[in-house]
């Protein structure tokens, strides 16, 4: 998982600030941090206690660093209680001691999964102690924090998982008003192209009466899959109800938009559907609309796709049309 993109709302910031700042006094010390790893190179200063001698300010990049005190927490499980650095070789030219932290304590804050999400720690410009006190505190705040990490995560995955439908899938059209809404933004504000395909699977209910819904589940599958492998990694496919599917084609002009319409419509049509012992033969019929107006939104976007997709039925089915093109239709 890409544990850059959960987001930690402002309310846990806030609660992880008190955290800090209870710490920074309650011990004398200047600096309490709860820090995030960035990448394989930099960690960040994701919280800072609000004191006034605290050499680090929150959103502070730091360089990964060998010789780090937040290095060594953060590849291991146990406390790490540093005394006075300047007895021990190993922390001589480590970044914290440049700017005087001679002190430690600390323990890795870690993602359900496993993997890192930082450290929190406190530090002192001076030899320090720490009382046993002083790292249950430490202890039952990392205890608190992995605690909210579990649960953002555990939100996250519910988000992700949303955005998925189950049966086939495609992405879901909750997900559709969310990352198509955002698409369309950035297609008005950059002047980049955009086209909409609404896809019907002609006759859909005949499949179900006359093979089972078992076998029209499998169908829709078996679609989803086969066309959702031909498209690019930019287009996103999904699906907004029954056997009816939205495919968005960010970076297409009219003719490529149809183009990519008419290589579904042969790849559906062109090979049966394998269930158990069937074989089961399915057309689509394909309505085409492109982002014309400057103020048009997405559900105008669909509506005037869907135009396109009723006049495809009335002529046949198994064909595509494009709204552009359709005399006499207003939205």
């Amino acid at each position: 998982m890409q544990h850059a993109t959960i987001d930690i709302p402002e309310s846990t910031r806030e609660a992880w600030q008190k955290s800090v700042d209870i710490m920074a006094d309650l011990m004398e010390i200047p600096a309490a941090l709860i820090l995030r790893v960035c990448d394989a190179e930099r960690t960040q200063v994701f919280v800072a206690s609000r004191t006034r001698s605290n050499p680090y300010l929150q959103g502070d990049i730091i360089e990964r660093h060998p010789n780090s005190y937040f290095e060594a927490s953060i590849s291991d499980s146990n406390l790490l209680k540093i005394v006075n650095a300047a007895e021990e070789a190993r922390w001589g030219n480590g970044p914290a001691v440049d700017k005087g932290m001679v002190s430690y304590m600390g323990l890795p804050l870690i993602w359900p999964d496993g993997d890192a999400f930082g450290v929190i720690c406190v530090m002192d410009c001076q030899e320090h102690r720490y009382s046993d006190r002083s790292e249950r505190l430490l202890e039952q705040f990392q205890e608190i924090i992995n605690l909210h990490l579990l649960l953002l995560f555990q939100q996250h995955e519910m988000r992700e998982k949303s955005k998925i439908d189950a049966l086939t899938g495609a992405c879901t059209r909750r997900d559709f008003f969310e990352s198509g809404g955002a698409e369309l933004k950035r297609a008005r504000r950059y002047g980049i192209p955009l086209s909409v395909l609404l896809l019907d699977f002609d006759h859909f209910k005949e499949v179900n009466d006359r093979y089972g819904h078992a076998s029209g589940d499998a169908v829709l599958r078996v679609l989803t899959r086969r066309i959702m492998d031909s498209l690019r990694s930019s287009d996103k496919y999904y699906r907004f109800g029954g056997e009816e599917f939205v495919l968005l084609l960010p970076h297409s002009e009219l003719k490529d938009a149809h183009l990519v319409a008419e290589r579904i419509r042969m790849l559906v049509e062109g090979r049966t559907v394998e269930f158990h012992d069937l074989e089961i033969p399915v057309t689509v019929s394909i309505g085409l609309a492109h982002l014309e107006g400057a103020g048009e939104t997405l559900d105008e976007l669909v509506a005037k796709a869907d135009k396109a997709l009723y006049m495809a039925k009335e002529n046949g089915r198994n064909r595509i049309e494009t709204y552009e093109r359709l005399p006499g239709l207003h939205i």
